[in-house]
């Protein structure tokens, strides 16, 4: 098993013109060349694979790239199978996109930017074929990450180049308040599909927003979970309090901030109400950055109030 390391080698992609990162999905071309279509690409169960083993074994006449994209789900697994002779640079050394200064960095360890990611690097029997194989391992609570993957077979031809490209981000951003066992409804924005947590995950700048929704039981203790910063207690606590502020009408209590080892938790209660209406308070990271890459998202919660 090869575990990689990141040798610090930083540079911009030639065509790293800042633009909120919607050239993210070309940039997998910015050293030059055409994508010459798909490299064989399968979806299993918890499984995303690429074989390159005999997509790469044409002489072009021109610089060409053969892609495969892959969009893994949160607990799922990466395997690329490419001859052992090719010169690969992934996981260790791969290409990852910046979302911060919108750039890709160049030859960086992937577990720089997403630490609960796991890969191997094995020599394994592939189709009757002693091959390389490059498994990705990706824990349900692994933060968003894009990176790419070069496959370089160059006893076949110097124009020739393979190319994986991995977007890992969570599709989902809106769902509705979870009960836990004893009834106390949560919002939670510190881990899974409502995560706002600074990561290196690609999104355009509209998407960077999630939401959950609350339907309102008055009486009733209502959590709201938060990755632990200081801007929360410093800012979106104030925030709150003025959003849910802004008509009289609501009685609310805000009863108590616990903070846990890696998030904190804001204790709600709503007394009775007689109107049916709704409210959105904000809690935004969007333009929170974590060096050297990671932004935030903006949550979001709607509080639905129906008196009937």
């Amino acid at each position: 098993n090869n575990e990689g390391r990141n040798d610090g080698t930083v540079r911009e992609a030639r065509d790293g013109s800042g633009n909120n990162g919607q050239d993210a999905n070309n940039r997998g071309n910015a050293d030059g060349g055409d994508p010459a279509g798909e490299a064989n690409q399968s979806k299993q169960a918890n499984l995303c694979s690429c074989d390159f083993t005999e997509r790469l074994n044409f002489i072009p006449q021109e610089k060409t790239k053969v892609v495969c994209n892959l969009n893994p789900h949160h607990g799922e697994e990466v395997k690329i199978w490419v001859n052992k002779e090719y010169e690969v640079r992934c996981f260790q050394n791969s290409r990852v996109y910046c979302p911060l200064k919108d750039y890709i960095i160049n030859s960086a360890n992937i577990l720089n930017y997403s630490p609960k990611l796991k890969y191997q690097i094995n020599d394994v029997v592939h189709r009757d074929r002693e091959v390389k194989e490059y498994h990705l391992e990706i824990d349900k609570e692994a933060s968003d990450i894009l990176f790419f993957c070069s496959i370089k077979p160059k006893q076949v031809s110097e124009l020739l180049e393979g190319e994986v490209k991995i977007n890992l981000k969570r599709e989902i951003s809106e769902e509705y308040s979870v009960a836990t066992e004893d009834g106390i409804h949560i919002c939670d924005f510190s881990k899974g599909n409502l995560n706002i947590s600074p990561s290196a995950g690609f999104y355009y700048k509209n998407d960077r927003s999630v939401s959950c929704i609350y339907l309102v039981i008055p009486n009733k203790l209502f959590l709201i979970k938060l990755p632990k910063l200081s801007i929360v207690t410093d800012q979106f606590l104030p925030s709150l309090v003025n959003c849910l502020s802004e008509h009289s009408f609501i009685n609310f209590n805000l009863k108590h901030v616990e903070e846990a080892d890696d998030s904190i938790y804001l204790h709600l209660s709503f007394g009775d109400f007689k109107k049916t209406f709704n409210l959105s308070c904000a809690f935004d990271l969007s333009e929170y950055a974590v060096e050297p890459c990671s932004l935030g998202k903006k949550g979001v919660v709607t509080f639905y109030f129906n008196a009937a």
